[in-house]
């Protein structure tokens, strides 16, 4: 997972970041649908990550000794990717934080944006491919392609969590999420 080492990487190799939020709902709603799960015990074995994610360490731990069910592991692992963002977001003002649900709703317009201020040509041809991998027919999706009809893709996580699983990650991500999703508090 790059995101706990996306200052390592722009100090060492000069790279302009841009790093992408994800709604909690849909994050999880992924991990569970791929039925993916996290090794937390190989978070436990990094000192120096455990020590910039330390408000998590009792957790981290606890899900390490004891594999929980995957929306718990999900739910964790969004708090602790989205805390990491958000110590970025303080530490480093020249990154660019985009949130994936803004790139789903008008992808041509977020990306060209995106690309002017990382000084990229976006060209006719890039457009074209943005359009292509975003307004993808829902009955021409296969599983594990990139393309997607992004705006409706966005509700897919309605339809892979229960209610009592929108509850829990409504509720264990809530700190975290007033930050990036206002909204939807």
């Amino acid at each position: 997972i790059a995101i706990f080492s996306a200052d390592w990487l722009a100090h060492n190799f000069g790279m302009d970041v841009v790093v992408a939020i994800r709604n909690p709902f849909a994050f999880v709603g992924s991990l569970a649908s791929a039925n993916w799960s996290h090794p937390f015990s190989h978070f436990v074995k990094q000192t120096e990550l455990m020590k910039l994610l330390k408000p998590y360490n009792a957790q981290i731990r606890e899900f390490a000794r004891q594999e929980k069910p995957l929306v718990q592991q999900a739910v964790l692992l969004w708090n602790l990717i989205h805390y990491r963002i958000y110590q970025y977001q303080e530490k480093h003002h020249d990154w660019h934080f985009i949130r994936h649900e803004d790139l789903s709703l008008k992808p041509v317009e977020k990306f060209e944006a995106l690309y002017n201020v990382l000084s990229i040509q976006f060209t006719p041809r890039i457009q074209k491919k943005i359009i292509a991998l975003c307004t993808v027919q829902p009955d021409e999706v296969l599983t594990h392609t990139i393309q997607r009809d992004s705006k409706k893709n966005l509700e897919t996580w309605r339809k892979r969590l229960t209610d009592d699983q929108i509850d829990y990650v409504y509720n264990e991500t809530a700190e975290l999420r007033r930050h990036f999703y206002p909204e939807m508090n």
